[in-house]
């Protein structure tokens, strides 16, 4: 996997905590991509795993070129660690804690 692919990182929970992380570089890469590899996975394994062209700007989407985090990224890690957030919080609590942490920031 290591041949083809870009980099890559996957993560371990139990009881909906993150246990374990591995994050995998392989070094054929030029170092401004491998820089974009390392913030990407990295960020991935504090809790945001996934991919997604619907989130825009952000390092996470594959259409996009961003090799740090954009603004929105920093803003989506800082909201997934407010206090507010818990391990194993349904959904829909989540949702209005995060709403209430995007309200106050509107407020500032």
């Amino acid at each position: 996997m290591i041949e083809v692919s870009t980099c890559f990182a996957k993560f371990g929970t139990k009881k909906n905590e993150i246990r374990w992380a591995i994050a995998v570089f392989p070094s054929h890469h030029p170092k401004d991509y491998m820089r974009a590899c390392v913030v990407e996975e990295m960020t991935q394994v504090l809790g945001l795993p996934n991919d997604s062209n619907a989130v825009k700007p952000s390092i996470f989407n594959d259409q996009s070129h961003y090799f740090e985090l954009t603004p929105h990224d920093r803003l989506m890690v800082k909201m997934l660690y407010d206090p507010r957030i818990t391990v194993g919080m349904p959904r829909g609590q989540a949702i209005r804690s995060a709403t209430a942490f995007l309200n106050e920031l509107r407020r500032r």
